[in-house]
């Protein structure tokens, strides 16, 4: 049986990192190993973990708080498995996840990856929403889909499994920027190293809805998502220009997003540049304007508004 290697970087979530490891622990193939790291956590995370008897779990404590990617650096460098998971330190995995994407791995053995279906849930057990299986059948994906799937909202970035060598070499690669890390794995995976995955259906990643998660940070997250578009549209435009247009466009979207957040919160200096961006960044071609204009309408308005009630101000 291949090792399989779960790797979780976590920090400030003692009892939350406890319940996703043994949900890998759990898994009915059994030749797994945990690798946690943990990134100066302030809390009793360590001694929480240490109480947890199984050789399978090996913990790395940072001596200084390094940040998000540099984590999962660390994590992702002490695996030993044949193929690797990337695990949110608040999520766990069902019972079968490992044995269903190793099955579909023996069936395509060209794939880089494995993708499968993501169930939201509220700390209290309520499901929130359910993203199902991102290819239909035992279809095998290309690049061009992969992106495009994951820009449709269809894959969730969490929810797979690679192959080790492959995850490696395209983490290393380069640099991801902060929360997005795992967004840059499957763009410059796709982009740049061609990666080709299938899907499996009969097993789920659960991701826990919860204030604190960096996810719920929408703010930073759009920023650097919307950042990494751009990135990956400048490499796409050489090698897959039939995407890159897609890829200018979300980033596009993603600063508009912003645009609207700081309109609302009055901040109309940063919603005009986030606005000014978004049209340098569009391709030229009517379909994306059409579609983005609607959004583009309220912060405007909310622009127009500030400026007549300053005017009204200064006339007073």
């Amino acid at each position: 049986m291949p090792l399989v290697s779960v790797v979780i970087a976590s920090y400030g979530r003692a009892q939350l990192v406890a319940r996703a490891v043994r949900s890998v622990l759990a898994q009915t193939h059994a030749n797994v190993e945990v690798v946690v790291s943990d990134d100066a956590s302030p809390d009793d995370t360590v001694a929480v973990l240490s109480t947890i008897r199984d050789p399978r779990l090996r913990v790395n404590v940072q001596p200084k708080n390094v940040g998000v990617w540099e984590n999962w650096t660390a994590a992702l460098r002490m695996a030993r498995g044949e193929y690797v998971v990337f695990l949110g330190d608040d999520d766990h995995l069902t019972p079968n996840f490992v044995g269903c994407h190793l099955a579909v791995f023996g069936r395509h053995p060209d794939i880089h990856a494995v993708l499968c279906p993501m169930e939201e849930r509220l700390l209290e057990g309520g499901l929130v929403q359910r993203l199902p299986s991102p290819f239909p059948g035992d279809a095998v994906a290309g690049p061009t889909e992969i992106v495009r799937r994951l820009l449709g909202g269809k894959i969730y970035v969490g929810a797979g499994m690679f192959r080790r060598d492959f995850a490696v070499r395209v983490w290393e690669d380069t640099r991801p920027e902060g929360m997005v890390a795992d967004w840059g794995l499957f763009m410059r995976g796709s982009l740049v190293q061609g990666m080709r995955a299938a899907a499996c259906d009969g097993c789920t990643y659960l991701k826990l809805v919860h204030p604190k998660q960096l996810s719920s940070l929408p703010v930073e997250v759009t920023t650097l998502l919307a950042e990494l578009c751009e990135r990956m549209g400048a490499i796409a435009a050489g090698a897959f220009p039939a995407i890159a247009s897609e890829l200018m466009a979300h980033a596009a979207a993603e600063r508009i997003t912003l645009a609207r957040h700081h309109a609302a919160g009055g901040a109309m200096d940063r919603c005009r540049r986030e606005l000014w961006l978004s049209f340098s960044i569009l391709p030229a071609q009517p379909m994306v304007w059409s579609q983005l204009v609607q959004s583009y309408l309220w912060p405007a308005r909310m622009i127009r508004t500030s400026r007549q009630q300053r005017r009204g101000l200064h006339g007073a």
